[in-house]
């Protein structure tokens, strides 16, 4: 799960009629560049019937403008032995989680929203740009985010050729 897409779609615990038991996403696009080569994090969001069950500590119990609670957990230590990565990108989680804290809250949630808007706007403007391509379809008619999942029968030359008027 995209945690910028959770800024205008409906948030994975009011899916379907009970909504989502376990959702998990990763925090990258929180202002994070891939270029930076990570450290990164992911995030675990579950019902709280089934938080005893993750591994791990619950670190705290903050409290929501709406009054709802919500749990803060750390992964148990034999579980980040698995990842099989060095102690010095463990340490660089904490600096990476402050940096991305300090992107949401400069954004806000207005800010959170027009960047998903606008990732939803160019993600759509180029996907249409690439089905006018002849030979070019969606594979999924269904609305997207910011991925599409595209089928071509052109070779990738001649779909860069017929782009690069539209300035793609």
């Amino acid at each position: 799960m995209n945690p910028i897409a959770l800024a205008i779609l409906k948030p994975p615990g009011h899916w379907g009629r009970d909504g989502a038991d376990i959702a998990v996403g990763e925090g990258q696009p929180l202002g994070l560049p891939l270029s930076n080569g990570g450290a990164y994090f992911g995030f675990m969001c579950c019902k709280s019937n089934l938080l005893n069950q993750l591994p791990g500590r619950i670190l705290g119990c903050p409290v929501d403008r709406d009054g709802q609670n919500w749990f803060v957990k750390s992964l148990a230590h034999q579980y980040l032995e698995r990842i099989d990565a060095p102690m010095s990108d463990w340490s660089n989680h904490g600096a990476v989680l402050a940096a991305e804290t300090l992107y949401m809250s400069v954004l806000g949630p207005t800010g959170l929203a027009k960047v998903a808007a606008t990732c939803n706007k160019n993600a759509n403007s180029l996907a249409e740009s690439l089905v006018a391509i002849e030979g070019v379809e969606k594979v999924f008619p269904s609305p997207i985010f910011h991925e599409v999942v595209l089928r071509t029968s052109v070779v990738v030359a001649q779909m860069l050729r017929a782009l690069k008027p539209q300035g793609i």
